[in-house]
């Protein structure tokens, strides 16, 4: 099929161009926020990292603090002595619990950063499969392989181009054709 410029005159173009340059630019917008996407990640992680340090330095200074104010009680056997010794390892317990509470807290942002990033791969796989599923590469070798699975047959189209790329899309085999019997 031929293709015809504005003016109806005929064109040397054998695809529909905007058709493809529309779609082109879908999965590049869609790329494009994928990449914005894993710089917002990658700067939360930073300041989210950044944060939970800054909280755990301050909890270290703050129990140093307060265990240097009872340590000087801790020595001896009297009442207040036990006392001093009991307030000093519950100060020491609660600083290495609120430091792992602070550090835990850490995994669960970065599952979440980790989920986003997945989804904005499968966004970008999504685009990409929208772009080759109504477009061919320009300039490929086509290879249509059809095998039997034991099942039923499975379809495949494989697209070679010159400069390395290759794509490979499995076909729906419609029930009308000789193959989906």
């Amino acid at each position: 099929m031929r293709y015809l410029y504005g003016d109806s005159s005929e064109s040397a173009l054998e695809i529909n161009y905007l058709a493809f340059l529309r779609d082109a630019i879908d999965f590049g917008v869609a790329v494009l926020q994928a990449e914005h996407g894993l710089v917002q990640a990658r700067e939360k992680k930073t300041l989210r990292d950044r944060s939970a340090e800054e909280a755990a330095r301050a909890i270290e200074h703050f129990g140093r603090v307060a265990l240097a104010a009872v340590e000087s009680y801790t020595q001896g056997d009297a009442p207040v002595n036990r006392c001093a010794a009991s307030v000093a390892a519950s100060i020491s317990d609660a600083v290495k619990r609120e430091i792992l509470k602070v550090r835990g807290g850490q995994g669960t942002d970065t599952d979440q950063i980790v989920g986003e990033l997945q989804r904005l791969r499968e966004r970008c796989v999504s685009a990409l499969g929208a772009l080759l599923a109504t477009h061919d590469l320009p300039d490929a070798d086509e290879t249509s392989t059809v095998q039997w699975n034991g099942a039923g047959f499975d379809a495949r189209l494989v697209q070679r181009v010159g400069w390395g790329l290759e794509v490979t899309m499995v076909l729906d085999i419609p029930p009308s054709s000789v193959f989906g019997h």
